[in-house]
């Protein structure tokens, strides 16, 4: 049996064993043939942070959690966290949903090539009236295309099978992570600095490779990143860093309105930054 799981506009199927729907709780069962089932349910509740509890048993896992957070397709009823928080499962789902989309798209273009050798062969008729030699280069190209043919009936089997997979396949991750506001990931004082870094690179006509590195890594910020960015801007090195912020105090000089788009930005990103007048 199927349910469905509605996350942030995606739908994923969950297989179960047993459903209760009780006046005060909601009991799903999940086989151990169905743990990939039991685990992305999991992971979607707490990525949610919807409460539950997990019951263990040799047999089977059940999940226990009231019945006024799920409508019946266990679609959640209200908006229990902001659309702009991601996590890691969202990404799981969404790779899923993307490679699932892919397939259907190179079976169609299998089919249609399939489609084309077909009619390609329909129209090369056995002609008495050719010589020898135009007989036997038709018969070479027959060949040919029946070879074509075939290996394109081979990939379109596979690629059938790859689907039947990806249906069946829990997008699950190892560890649920979840994006945090910059403002909780930063200090005030080098966020200002990383933006700093970041106007005086976007002003320069051409970058070097390096500086070319530091762009791309500052231009994903978002209010909500996960954890992991704050280890991938450190790992571009102090020394650079300070190379940088150096060319950029000299740059912002002649830049009279750099210092309130740095506090607007801040603030954007959920920093609590005094007004020019209060400093």
């Amino acid at each position: 049996m199927k349910l469905h799981v509605i996350y942030k506009g995606q739908t994923v199927d969950i297989s179960y064993d047993l459903l209760y729907i009780n006046a005060d709780e909601v009991n799903i069962r999940f086989s151990n043939s169905n743990a990939q089932s039991c685990k992305f349910l999991i992971q979607y509740l707490e990525a949610n942070r919807l409460d539950y509890v997990l019951k263990d048993r040799e047999d089977y896992k059940e999940i226990v959690a009231l019945p006024d957070i799920f409508a019946l397709t266990l679609s959640t009823k209200g908006t229990y966290r902001s659309p702009v928080i991601k996590d890691n499962l969202y990404d799981a789902i969404i790779k899923r949903s993307n490679d699932i989309e892919l397939t259907h798209n190179t079976i169609r273009e299998f089919k249609r090539n399939v489609k084309i050798i077909d009619a390609k062969l329909a129209d090369m008729q056995d002609d008495l009236s050719k010589s020898e030699y135009a007989r036997s280069i038709d018969n070479i190209t027959k060949e040919i295309l029946e070879f074509k043919r075939c290996k394109q009936l081979e990939a379109l089997a596979l690629t059938e099978e790859h689907l039947d997979v990806s249906r069946e396949t829990m997008p699950t991750v190892e560890t649920l992570e979840v994006t945090y506001e910059v403002s909780t990931l930063f200090k005030l004082e080098d966020f200002a600095k990383l933006l700093y870094i970041y106007r005086y690179l976007e002003d320069q006509s051409k970058l070097s490779k390096k500086y070319q590195k530091v762009y791309d890594t500052l231009d994903k910020l978002e209010k909500y990143m996960y954890p992991e960015y704050v280890k991938e801007v450190e790992a571009l090195g102090q020394n650079l860093f300070a190379e940088l912020q150096e060319k950029a105090a000299k740059w912002a000089e002649n830049e009279p309105n750099i210092s309130e788009w740095i506090r607007e930005k801040c603030r954007q990103f959920g920093f609590e930054v005094e007004s020019e007048d209060e400093d």
